[in-house]
């Protein structure tokens, strides 16, 4: 049976292993230290990942080569993709004409010196089917592209983006997802010019 000094000393205790707790939290390692910001300005608009690494150029406009999006590892290479690249690089454009930065669009030009190009590569193309009793429900439709436009000229990276869509509307087919996704993208480029 526990005596009352014992029970005293494990009040203490527990009032020191508490305090020794909450004070460990408002410590901060890293006070005092300078923490060094990258130049890339990270930005949001629906995008999965994006960066803009040089709003300067980009806020420029001028004009911008848009290479066909291409399959990437692990995705085939078919007409049909190609058909859905043209969606992406649809949406992309509706998204851009008429917005800051102003661009001139130019579609698979093959002299890109002193301009600015998009590549990008569709990553991803499924369907997902969850499995319920043996029965497939809920098909999904997912798509994933990752690009960025480079200044051909000296090479450097103006902007990167990776993003991915899903669609549970068994209507809705792969070159309107590509549509929504390149307008997404469009949408992230204007985004990326604007000054915060």
């Amino acid at each position: 049976m526990l005596k009352f000094n014992d029970m005293k000393q494990i009040q203490i205790s527990l009032i020191l292993v508490v305090s020794l707790l909450l004070s460990g939290c408002s410590l901060n390692p890293f006070k005092g230290k300078e923490r060094v910001e990258e130049p890339q300005v990270k930005l949001a608009f629906n995008v999965e990942v994006g960066r803009v690494i040089n709003r300067e150029r980009l806020m420029k406009g001028g004009d911008l080569v848009i290479k066909a999006i291409k399959a990437g590892p692990n995705v085939e290479a078919t007409d049909q993709l190609d058909k859905i690249s043209l969606s992406v690089v649809r949406g992309i454009t509706d998204q851009l004409k008429g917005n800051k930065p102003y661009f001139s669009i130019l579609l698979d030009e093959d002299d890109v010196s002193n301009k600015l190009v998009m590549k990008g590569y569709v990553t991803e193309i499924k369907k997902i089917s969850k499995k319920r009793w043996l029965i497939f429900k809920n098909k999904k439709k997912q798509m994933s592209v990752k690009g960025r436009i480079v200044d051909e000229k000296t090479g450097e990276t103006i902007l990167s983006f990776s993003d991915t869509i899903e669609s549970k509307d068994q209507n809705k087919d792969y070159k309107a997802l590509g549509y929504e996704l390149g307008e997404t993208i469009g949408q992230f480029i204007v985004s990326g010019s604007t000054e915060y």
